[in-house]
């Protein structure tokens, strides 16, 4: 997961390369003994055409750039939706800044949706360590 974790923060908007994501050989295992059939089996079956490949040589989930995001398109949108919907209240009417924080927040993606939603509206700040704004206070 951790591995899967770094992609999903280095994912960008403007990606043209495949992310690469390691599985570990006890997950691999795991769904073997589960499932009856392989990793790559059970990606070639379930995924044909769709952008998402498995090496098994190196027990690596490939994405192509176009799945990342589709991976992110829903909750970048309920995002986006529910800070609109607070945005429209009468009680935040003057708020002009919005500052992005906690690991989500470091996604480039996700920041470029949000660039993109509200910068007619409002100024987005980003700490440099969004991950750990809130803990930092």
């Amino acid at each position: 997961m951790a591995a899967f974790e770094a992609r999903k923060r280095s994912a960008s908007p403007s990606q043209t390369t495949t992310s690469n994501i390691s599985l570990p050989f006890s997950f691999i295992n795991f769904f073997k003994k589960l499932k009856g059939m392989t990793v790559e089996n059970a990606v070639k079956k379930y995924t044909e055409g769709k952008g998402i490949s498995y090496c098994s040589k190196l027990g690596m989930l490939r994405l192509e750039p176009s799945v990342m995001q589709q991976l992110f398109a829903s909750v970048t949108k309920q995002i986006i939706v529910h800070i609109w919907d607070i945005l429209n209240s009468k009680a935040v009417k003057d708020v002009t800044y919005l500052f992005l924080v906690g690991g989500f927040a470091e996604s480039q993606i996700l920041q470029s949706h949000i660039r993109n939603a509200f910068t007619s509206r409002l100024k987005l700040i980003i700490p440099q360590s969004p991950n750990l704004a809130i803990l930092r206070g």
